[in-house]
This record gives structure tokens, C-alpha cells and sequence, in this order.
């Protein structure tokens, strides 16, 4: 993976990047529904959701007939040091998921989503042939 970063990313440039030949599951699908679940005690926490998808189109691997699938990602409250060490400052919070958003998904397994890349409608035919062109090896 290239950035373990967990948070939304955005924008076709992003999306072509993740999509390396060494994703082997993944979709493009609309989300309708946003369940925040559990947060770590951690700072910055980590926020547990549960996301439903509908209009799903598979880019790569067999997704089975779910439309939910699970995604964690860093929470807001994190703190920046100031270059000389003595204040810092609130971070700002991450962009988190939301209902009526296209989406790329790169998946770890069939139900858990290990990045979320925020898309536009007009992006989507350059993905799929991006994807179908970079497939993984068999």
C-alpha cells in the first residue's frame, strides 16, 4: 500500500495512484449510508464505520452480493508541535466519510475497506480502464 495513512482521500490523481497492480479488490460505488461505530481511547482515536454502497462496479477481484463493508480511520483531536517544541496547536480533523458521494474502495477482504478515495462522476471511465489495464498478476 502506498500510504497507510487512514483517512479519505480525494481526487482522480489520488485514486490512480493507490490503484497499483497490488490491489486486489476493489470497487466504485455510490455511499448511502454512514454508521459511525466505536472510537479508540487513543489520540488522535481511531473511528470505527460501517458503510453501505449501492450502484457497486467491481474494478477488481469477486465481491460477494454484500453492500456493507467496514472502514477505520483516524479521528480528529491530534496535536502539532511548533518547530521549537514548547505550544502546539489542534490539527485539523480529517475529512470523514458522507452519504451521497462516489467513492473508490480498496479493499483488504471482501468486507473491509482499507481506503476510501472521495471521486467525480466524469473520473470513473479512466479508473476502470486504469484498473483493468494494471490488474494483478494471476
Amino acid at each position: 500500500w502506498i500510504y497507510e495513512k487512514m483517512v479519505v482521500f480525494t481526487g482522480k490523481k489520488e485514486a490512480l495512484d493507490q490503484l497499483g497492480w497490488h490491489v486486489q479488490l476493489a470497487f466504485i460505488g455510490n455511499c448511502t449510508e454512514v454508521a459511525k461505530g466505536m472510537s479508540t481511547r487513543s489520540l488522535p482515536p481511531t473511528d470505527q464505520y460501517t458503510l453501505a454502497f449501492e450502484n457497486i462496479q467491481v474494478l477488481r477481484g469477486i465481491l460477494e452480493d454484500t453492500t456493507h463493508f467496514h472502514y477505520m480511520q483516524t479521528g480528529g483531536g491530534a496535536m502539532i508541535m511548533s518547530k521549537d517544541g514548547k505550544t502546539s496547536t489542534r490539527a485539523p480533523d480529517p475529512k470523514k466519510p458522507q452519504t451521497d458521494k462516489l467513492y473508490l474502495a480498496l479493499l483488504t477482504d471482501t468486507t473491509y475497506i482499507r481506503h476510501l478515495i472521495e471521486i467525480q462522476e466524469e473520473d470513473v471511465e479512466e479508473i476502470k480502464q486504469i484498473a483493468a489495464a494494471a490488474s494483478p498478476p494471476t
